[in-house]
């Protein structure tokens, strides 16, 4: 055989062993990311890193390994795959936004906060990464903060309810209760089924002595939500300050029913028997909740 033809043989041998793993990777992927899809994690993973044991310019496969890692709670393994993602699309934004949500999981708010800003330099209109810079703030304490990024990402994408709802605990927690009712109220329009709203505006109308507001959000999200223990303990908790034991109880009845271990419910039943003079009861209950 003379030269060219071996050299012609080889290089097509090598072009057909390339494109063979090309195509094999692809089949890895795309299982991978159907898999992701189906919220079948551990998969996804698996497909993902056979992708980039055949094909490791399969760089792309590193990012959506670390949000499957991410999705299982593996924070640093996540991380590590974020920063392969990173090296080699240095100006993802995505990628910096999700290695920032892991470092928040680990309680590393400064990596995180440098990571949001890092999304946000490439992108300052990324309303996301304003949202999830909000939320690391809120975790901290931070809550004038979070309310100037929650304010941002409402302005940058104003459906996005996640954001009102987040203000709205950021601006209660500063006893900005007007403020945070008005959110809340929003809230309440555009997702009328949405429990967590009424609860927590329930707790600002306690907040500031409504009692009777309180007692009408608690109401509609026990019905709304009849499998939440926290709904009836509320509710409960309204009736035993206005000193209705009667329905208090049956409340808290409710609330232990769906939670045996709601250690609180045990407690203000307690004090309701002891209303009644039922000393063995409150006795029994009290027992329970220390």
């Amino acid at each position: 055989m003379n030269l060219p033809l071996a050299l012609a043989i080889f290089i097509s041998l090598a072009l057909f062993i390339t494109f063979k793993n090309h195509i094999e990777a692809y089949y890895h992927y795309v299982k991978g990311v159907n898999a992701f899809k189906d919220n079948d994690f551990d998969l996804s993973i698996t497909e993902f890193t056979r992708t980039l044991s055949i094909q490791p310019k399969f760089t792309y496969t590193y990012y959506q390994r670390g949000l499957a890692q991410y999705y299982l709670e593996n924070y640093l393994t996540a991380i590590n795959n974020f920063n392969n993602a990173i090296k080699y699309y240095p100006d993802d934004k995505l990628s910096y936004l999700s290695r920032a949500n892991c470092f928040a999981r680990l309680f590393k708010y400064k990596e995180a906060m440098n990571d949001f800003d890092l999304a946000l330099n490439i992108d300052p209109k990324f309303a996301l990464s304003y949202y999830n810079r909000g939320l690391a703030s809120l975790e901290q304490g931070h809550y004038e903060q979070a309310v100037v990024d929650f304010s941002q990402s409402i302005e940058l994408d104003p459906k996005f309810i996640q954001s009102y709802y987040n203000r709205a605990l950021a601006y209660s927690d500063l006893g900005s209760y007007d403020e945070a009712i008005y959110d809340f109220d929003f809230i309440s329009n555009k997702d009328p089924k949405y429990v967590d709203t009424y609860i927590n505006r329930g707790l600002v109308y306690c907040e500031i002595g409504e009692s009777l507001n309180a007692y009408k959000d608690f109401d509609h999200a026990v019905k709304i939500a009849p499998m939440r223990s926290d709904t009836y303990f509320l509710r409960g908790s309204i009736h035993y300050q206005v000193e209705d034991y009667y329905r208090a109880v049956l409340d808290f009845n409710d609330a232990i029913k769906l939670n045996p271990d709601y250690l609180e419910a045990y407690l203000y039943r307690g004090y309701c028997f002891y209303a009644y003079e039922d000393f063995e009861n409150a006795s029994e209950d009290w027992k329970i909740a220390v």
